[in-house]
């Protein structure tokens, strides 16, 4: 939401995918891949809106059947022409000695003419009283004003737009396509009912503030584990998650603060010590400085979902013309092994569209190196 720019905007919308989001990982693997195709397999997910809100409502008329409003606007108000299907007896229609089948399931058409008319003309006139039936419920909705948008009636098919069209102009003059009745009522005119209490209340803002540099969250498991690693495999774990805090050269001191806060309190003075020089190194070294400049963007291991696969770059760096694929290692160059997984990073940002993307790989020990990934 924060790289959205979403945060502090007042939306029932963003809140309610938040809810959905925490509902998910509370009950699956938090995986970024796995909610999205949830999330895409639930097309109907709504966000809950209170009927007192001062908001547009959006109803079927069937929906709206026992509520009122204000103002109602019935912008599709024809409805569909539809055959006429239904069950009919057949032995009622044909000669005793005809077909033995006692019933048949036919779509019949106003202009063809058959032994089941009959059937037909009693199906449309339920189907017209129906109509009606909605048409007064539509009709009967508003308190204040109502709307309605139709069709101009064709033919002499016996439709809303026709009976409005009787009405408007009984004696058969043409539509002037706007009309307008009775006078319309000021909401500050109408009474207010007896003993009523309600009010509008306004809530504050709803907002999604910065909350990393306040806020540390670490899993007593996972440090327990890493504890126990061996001690270069350790260092290179924390390495890692040091630099994904530095966006730029001059974030290396908070950083490193917010690093020391987040360790248990068995992290050496030595492995705190070689961080710091590491990340110092890295964002001022020659090789490597372009990779930390405030004039250009970064991301920090961002998740890229490509179907079923999920994966996350060390550092992706956008200039305005080039992007930059950038990732650390600890130990020693394993050659194509290393290619190949940069190489496709640079493969799915390309696909992406973003410009001229190129890989490189950043090797703390024994010294700093730097080592741009052939193309494939």
């Amino acid at each position: 939401l924060r790289v959205l720019r979403l945060d502090g905007i007042d939306t029932p919308y963003v809140a309610s995918l938040l809810n959905r989001a925490a509902a998910f990982s509370a009950r699956h693997m938090q995986s970024l891949s796995d909610f999205l195709r949830w999330f895409d397999d639930h097309p109907d997910l709504s966000a809950a809106s209170s009927d007192a809100g001062n908001a547009v409502r959006l109803l079927t008329i069937h929906k709206s059947k026992g509520l009122e409003a204000p103002v109602i606007i019935c912008p599709f108000f024809t409805p569909r022409a539809k055959p006429y299907s239904l069950w009919v007896n057949v032995q009622e229609r044909f000669h005793p000695d005809g077909p033995s089948l006692p019933a048949a399931y036919v779509t019949l058409g106003k202009d063809t003419a058959t032994r089941f008319d009959p059937d037909r003309d009693h199906e449309r006139d339920d189907s017209l009283f129906d109509d009606l039936n909605i048409l007064y419920v539509a009709l009967t909705r508003p308190r204040e004003r109502l709307y309605a948008v139709c069709a101009a009636p064709k033919g002499e098919t016996l439709t809303y737009s026709r009976l409005l069209a009787s009405h408007l102009c009984p004696d058969g003059e043409p539509l002037a396509g706007h009309y307008e009745f009775g006078d319309p009522a000021s909401p500050r005119s109408l009474p207010t009912p007896k003993g009523s209490a309600c009010k509008d209340v306004r809530l504050g803002r709803l907002s999604f503030p910065e909350w990393t540099s306040v806020v540390s969250v670490a899993s007593p498991a996972e440090r327990a584990v890493t504890s126990l690693l061996d001690p270069q495999l350790r260092f290179g774990i924390y390495a890692h998650e040091l630099l994904a805090d530095i966006q730029h050269a001059d974030d290396v001191d908070a950083a490193i603060a917010r690093f020391v806060k987040r360790q248990p309190a068995g992290i050496s003075e030595a492995d705190l010590e070689r961080l710091d020089a590491l990340a110092r190194d890295v964002v001022s070294n020659p090789l490597t400085s372009q990779f930390f400049s405030a004039d250009y963007q970064a991301k920090n291991e961002c998740t890229i979902v490509d179907g079923d696969t999920e994966s996350r770059p060390d550092r992706i760096v956008f200039t305005p013309d080039e992007t930059w694929v950038v990732d650390f290692k600890t130990g020693r160059d394993l050659g194509f092994e290393h290619d190949r997984q940069v190489q496709r990073y640079c493969r799915l940002l390309d696909a992406m569209g973003y410009p001229r993307v190129s890989g490189w790989l950043l090797y703390f020990e024994p010294t700093l190196r730097l080592r741009p990934v052939p193309t494939p």
